[in-house]
């Protein structure tokens, strides 16, 4: 997951913008917490308990994290059950992105995650890309509504940029049936000149630190700038799961010039279950500026 607020030598196994491989499956961590007290294995339930002095439910250490929600007005001991594997998650379509991958689940700090992709099907860049989010209830009222911007200021047609959103208004979680994802954007009328290449080169364990390192390349006529470079991964349904934006030196890069990336991921006991990865470059080209005479 991402922190709070996602050539020259190309070898065999690379692809342009992605790079694709199966883990063993001694490998995987499966999301899990101790001393986790729902009805049944796995079945995605999040414990909370009405605190009986106030009224109110408290947070406690059932599963991943525990939810606040308002008690019955009786001031009774009940105990709900917030089951977010059936919160139904609705993306929309228009002409131009689609939005696909999509993923939810609770984080160790009983927090929502929804994760997903939006994917360029025009032949135009797209700029001021926003990603909103309609919580709503089971009859379709709208209990909520985020909206967020896009990790990156541009994306180029045919490219893929992964997005997600951590919901920790708790008091809503009970209600939320379904969450209704959407875009907006602008068209960007000119077609930049520069192109980054992603070219993975070697990958590894170090302890638990899963490490991927590489190259990028900037194959296009132009200066570019603001470069980003993010790695999606993904499980067996092809779910987005948690994204990491790698680490580069500069966000400039001029005509044909090159420079390392890397990619850390700590393996350990809270890492979602993922079977394979990509890895995705945005950027924006340089103004150009006139020669002096």
């Amino acid at each position: 997951m991402l922190e709070k607020p996602a050539g020259k030598k190309i070898k065999k196994n690379t692809l342009f913008f992605c790079t694709l491989f199966l883990l063993p499956a001694s490998l995987f961590f499966i999301l899990s917490c101790s001393n986790i007290k729902i009805t049944t294995p796995d079945a995605g339930f999040i414990q909370m308990e009405p605190d009986s002095s106030t009224g109110n439910s408290k947070e406690g250490t059932t599963g991943e994290g525990s939810a606040n929600t308002t008690a019955p007005s009786s001031g009774k001991d009940v105990i709900y059950f917030f089951d977010y594997s059936s919160v139904e998650i609705e993306p929309t379509q228009s002409i131009d992105l689609l939005i696909k991958n999509c993923n939810i689940y609770m984080d160790i700090y009983g927090d929502i995650i929804v994760l997903g992709e939006i994917e360029n099907l025009s032949n135009a860049w797209k700029t001021n890309i926003e990603i909103t989010f309609n919580f709503n209830d089971s009859s379709g009222m709208e209990i909520d509504f985020v909206k967020t911007p896009a990790f990156a200021s541009y994306l180029q047609p045919g490219s893929i940029m992964p997005f997600y959103l951590v919901y920790s208004e708790r008091s809503n979680y009970i209600n939320i049936s379904s969450v209704k994802i959407g875009t907006n954007f602008r068209n960007y009328n000119k077609s930049p000149k520069g192109l980054p290449i992603v070219a993975e080169e070697k990958r590894g364990f170090i302890n638990k630190i899963f490490n991927v390192s590489g190259k990028v390349t900037n194959i296009g006529d132009n200066s570019i700038e603001d470069l980003k470079i993010f790695c999606t991964f993904y499980n067996l349904k092809n779910q987005v799961v948690f994204i990491k934006k790698c680490y580069i030196k500069e966000d400039m890069m001029g005509p044909l010039e090159e420079q390392d990336f890397r990619l850390e991921v700590l393996m350990d006991e809270y890492l979602p279950e993922f079977t394979h990865y990509r890895f995705g470059a945005f950027f924006r080209d340089s103004l150009k500026i006139p020669d002096q005479e």
